[in-house]
């Protein structure tokens, strides 16, 4: 496996793992498919990167991980491997919504 590439722990019957596949294609993002559901190993070590039996488990180049994520979870990490570091939650959340002051509004 390319050490930049994405690993991507999930099984076919999964719609999440199928929904962050798709995405990552579409994205023209390469990743590594590892099917939990045929390889043992696999299963324990998606367990023991998350500390969960849930998947999607996305492992980026750089160590950091995130479980079952949502597509704008995974569209907040660059899209190039050799620039990926973890991002930063503060990027997903809408910029606060100004509203007039009540004199700006009487006059």
């Amino acid at each position: 496996m390319n050490e930049a590439a994405i690993r991507v722990y999930g099984a076919d019957w999964c719609r999440d793992c199928r929904r962050t596949k798709k995405q990552l294609t579409e994205l023209q993002v390469p990743f590594e498919y590892i099917d939990v559901e045929h390889d043992t190993a696999a299963t324990e070590q998606a367990r023991e990167i998350s500390g969960r039996t849930n998947i999607p488990v996305v492992v980026y180049p750089d160590g950091s991980h995130q479980v079952e994520p949502a597509n704008a979870e995974v569209e907040a990490r660059p899209t190039r491997a050799r620039s990926w570091r973890p991002c930063d939650p503060r990027a997903w959340r809408s910029p606060p919504v100004r509203r007039p002051s009540r004199s700006a509004v009487a006059s």
